[in-house]
Parts: C-alpha cells; sequence; structure tokens
C-alpha cells in the first residue's frame, strides 16, 4: 500500500523538487532576495511618505483606542448584568462612536442631545 502511495505521489508531483534538509538562515535569504531583484518580472514598491506614514499611526492607535473602548464597555456591561442590569446595545454600533458632521449636532458640543434609539436601560 505503501509503495502504491508513493508512486502516486510521484505521478502527480513529478514537477515538483523536493526541498534540501538544510536549515533556513540569513545568507540563504540574501541569496533568494538578491536573485529575486534580478528578475525582470520584480516589481517594487515605492517608499512611504513622511505623512503617509504618520497617517497610518494615527489610524493605528485610533483602531487601538476603538478597540479598548469597546472591551472596556463590554467589561462594564459584564459587571452591570452579573448585578442585575440589563443594559442594551444600540441597534446600530456605529451610532456609539459621533460620526456625524458638526453642523447636525446643534449650536455646540457641549449641549446634550436626544439619543434616537431611546433609553439604554431596560
Amino acid at each position: 500500500m505503501a509503495l502504491i502511495m508513493s508512486l502516486i505521489f510521484l505521478k502527480t508531483h513529478s514537477h515538483a523538487k523536493m526541498a534540501p534538509d538544510s536549515q533556513k538562515n540569513d545568507f540563504r535569504d540574501a541569496e533568494a532576495i538578491a536573485e529575486a531583484v534580478q528578475r525582470p518580472t520584480m516589481k517594487f514598491v515605492a517608499t512611504k511618505t513622511a505623512e503617509q506614514l504618520e497617517l497610518q499611526a494615527w489610524h493605528r492607535g485610533r483602531e487601538r483606542l476603538v478597540s479598548q473602548r469597546t472591551g472596556v464597555i463590554n467589561q462594564i456591561r459584564a459587571f452591570l448584568l452579573e448585578r442585575g442590569v440589563a443594559v442594551r446595545q444600540p441597534p446600530d454600533q456605529k451610532t456609539s462612536c459621533d460620526t456625524r458632521p458638526d453642523h447636525t449636532l446643534g449650536s455646540t458640543r457641549d449641549e446634550p442631545r436626544e439619543s434616537s434609539h431611546g433609553p439604554l436601560f431596560h
């Protein structure tokens, strides 16, 4: 049975060459990179500008803050639920982060707004 399986493998994978039993190291990696760079089909990526790097850093930071905020909100909801207080989530999660333009908020940001989703506590 093993002989049949090995013959099938050789027949279907005859185009593939077995990799040598050597370990990967920095020298071989450098050789592979040097060979790849010399190929005519190699495409290069432009380096990012300082503005692009700064914007990317801001996005990463915001993503981390949003993730942490979500975790804290869920943790508070779990603590309240353990005490018998059920807090429902808004139907649209985007409403938790105010993304509306300033002119829809009223005259100042400090004024309280009415929620379109009703009360959050049951």
